[in-house]
């Protein structure tokens, strides 16, 4: 399996689990009586992680595309064996990335210099591909589900502490099914899923909003609140919330973590 994969499909889960993390602890700290004491412990509760990487990075070591492209390359292994092989730098996958890295090294030092590299024989189409790819994940509709999934399961029916429960379950669903996609993205292949995926996304922003315009518009708002106009109840604010998660599980199986792995890889 690629590394673009392994790098992309653990930042991607990193990323879901701190956004997962972050909205339970806001959850939680609405139980915290007073709206100054709530809000300031949600907010200093994001200072740990970021203490704890402050106090970690003079630890780090060296990036070892880096170490071998000021040619030093002993270092640059060593911690490829460290990071991939528990020190054995003998390993055929630490040699194997190693010499991966030195050959787009030299491709990068072939290549013309500035802008007229990512333009001249043909490079543009590879270019526009990196990042439109990038663009599109993020056009998707998918941040605006998970975003607003609050009043769209509120115009489903859902209120109080139960609608934000089942608006947190998104996230755990979203690190699941980035996980299961771990062991089949190569075997399917990177363009099917962003195809296919992008496809299915489309179907199920349709299904919901189609559902939630037969809905009883409610003036004023249900509840006053006027972010949530409509409510929807039986079988159809059922489908509303299950294409609600169907969404955020192709996302998370095709958009979320295969565009960062077509980009590296373009």
């Amino acid at each position: 399996m690629g590394y673009s994969y392994h790098v992309s499909e653990l930042c991607t889960r990193k990323v879901a689990r701190l956004i997962l993390s972050r909205y339970f602890i806001g959850y939680g700290c609405t139980f915290i009586p007073g709206a100054t004491a709530s809000f300031r412990t949600a907010w200093g509760i994001q200072f740990v992680p970021c203490v704890m990487f402050m106090i970690g990075l003079p630890f780090l070591p060296e990036s070892p595309r880096w170490l071998a492209k000021v040619d030093r390359t002993e270092e640059a292994i060593r911690i490829l064996a460290a990071i991939q092989a528990d020190g054995n730098i003998e390993d055929p996958y630490v040699i194997a990335e190693y010499e991966e890295i030195v050959t787009a090294l030299t491709a990068e030092r072939l290549a013309p210099q500035g802008w007229r590299k990512f333009v001249v024989n043909g490079m543009w189409k590879r270019t526009l591909a990196g990042f439109s790819v990038q663009a599109w994940q993020q056009l998707s509709g998918a941040n605006v589900m998970t975003y607003y999934v609050v009043y769209i399961f509120a115009m489903a029916g859902l209120e109080g502490q139960i609608n934000l429960v089942a608006s947190g379950v998104q996230y755990a669903l979203f690190i699941v099914f980035t996980g299961v996609m771990f062991f089949y993205v190569d075997k399917v292949g990177r363009r099917t899923l962003l195809i296919w995926g992008a496809i299915t996304m489309g179907v199920c922003h349709m299904i919901v909003a189609g559902l939630l315009s037969m809905g009883e518009i409610v003036p004023g708002g249900v509840n006053d609140n006027p972010n949530v106009p409509v409510l929807l109840t039986g079988s159809p604010a059922y489908a509303v919330i299950a294409f609600s998660y169907m969404l955020i599980i192709v996302y998370a199986m095709t958009l979320a973590p295969v565009c960062w792995i077509y980009a590296a890889e373009v």
